[in-house]
C-alpha cells in the first residue's frame, strides 16, 4: 500500500492478523472523504484478504478464483499459453 494508504489487515501485539478495525477505517475514510459504502467495502476486503490467507495456508485448499471444474480451468489456461507462444513464435 502507499505510505498514506491503509493496509490489508492489522497485526496485533502477538503477531496475529486481524481485520482492519472500524476505528482505523473511519479515520482513513474521513481523511479521504469516503462514504459509508466505501468504508464497508474496505472492511469486507480486509475480511476477504484474511479468508484468502487462511485458504492459502492449507496445502489442499482450493483457490477462491477456481471454477467449478478445475480440470477445465487448467485446459483453458494451457490453451491460452499455447496460443500466446504460437503467436510469439510467428512474429
Amino acid at each position: 500500500m502507499a505510505e498514506d494508504g491503509i493496509g490489508w489487515c492489522q497485526i496485533d501485539g502477538m503477531g496475529e492478523r486481524r481485520p482492519l478495525p472500524w476505528a482505523e477505517i473511519v479515520a482513513f475514510a474521513a481523511h479521504q472523504g469516503l462514504d459509508e459504502w466505501e468504508r464497508g467495502t474496505i472492511r469486507a476486503l480486509s475480511l476477504a484478504y484474511l479468508d484468502g490467507l487462511e485458504i492459502g495456508a492449507d496445502p489442499a485448499g482450493v483457490a477462491p478464483c477456481a471454477g467449478a471444474d478445475p480440470a477445465a480451468d487448467r485446459r483453458a489456461l494451457a490453451a491460452g499459453i499455447r496460443g500466446a507462444l504460437r503467436a510469439a513464435y510467428q512474429m
